[in-house]
């Protein structure tokens, strides 16, 4: 768990908070390395307060919009910009247990969100359908882009952190969806321009102390949005139309 004396805003502004009886939210901005970190806590009361949504429900390259629009049509109090599954034609993709895309391909660590709400990462490819986690109806959701940064609190070290696929041997904008520990508490992480390689960004996420630290779509995608509106600067001159985005929701019913 961060500290509070740590969550706090790099330039002395309070901290953005959002409490109701099933979700606590507080978002915040950092320099670390020279870069603008913008962070999202959340607990959650319920793990089906995590969600993912597609744009029209299909993954298409025709089927985009921009990130705000996307999450005014949610209950979100928070979200972020996912693995944009529609610029692959490749990634096993689940949405809310169903198979949304099953075309596998090894290149991709493939996120997996339990109905305890815990995640869990496995090698995209044929096998996760045999496995125990997918037989057993326990997946929530996949994501498909990866690779994974933190695996039990350290650094997972791998070829993928390192490969050209990932844009490592360059600084870039950055977007991760962390996890603390096993009782739905999580963070999200974008890292605006100029950015991090993967390495360096893996190692921040370590510092703040997650168990585990997914990589998601970075660059002009990077979104995280806070109560409507957009918390990071978007790379690249403005947002950028994507398919999908994650946010965590309110389980307390609409007056």
């Amino acid at each position: 768990k961060i500290e509070d004396e740590e969550r706090k805003n790099y330039n002395g502004k309070p901290i953005d908070y959002y409490k109701d009886e099933s979700i606590e939210v507080k978002c915040w901005k950092e320099k670390r390395r020279g870069n603008i970190f913008n962070f999202s806590e959340i607990w959650i009361s319920h793990p089906s307060q995590l969600r993912r949504t597609l744009v029209d429900n299909v993954i298409s390259k025709k089927h985009l919009d921009f990130p705000s629009n996307i999450f005014s049509k949610t209950n979100g109090v928070v979200g972020m910009t996912a693995d944009y599954c529609a610029y692959r034609d490749y990634g096993i993709i689940v949405q809310y247990g169903n198979i949304v895309r099953d075309t596998s391909r090894s290149l991709l660590d493939t996120a997996i969100y339990d109905k305890n709400g815990n995640f869990s990462f496995c090698v995209d490819s044929d096998a996760f359908f045999e496995s125990d986690i997918f037989k057993s109806g326990d997946v929530i959701h996949t994501f498909a882009f990866g690779p994974v940064l933190v695996n039990e609190y350290k650094v997972k070290q791998s070829y993928k952190l390192t490969s050209y696929i990932c844009q490592e041997m360059d600084p870039y904008p950055r977007a991760a969806i962390c996890q603390f520990d096993y009782d739905k508490h999580y963070l999200l992480c974008t890292v605006e321009k100029p950015g991090l390689t993967l390495t360096e960004f893996a190692e921040e996420l370590e510092k703040c102390g997650v168990r585990f630290a997914y990589n998601l779509d970075g660059g002009q995608t990077a979104t995280l949005i806070f109560n409507q509106t957009r918390f990071n600067k978007a790379a690249y001159g403005g947002e950028r139309p994507v398919s999908d985005m994650l946010y965590f929701a309110t389980a307390v019913p609409n007056d």
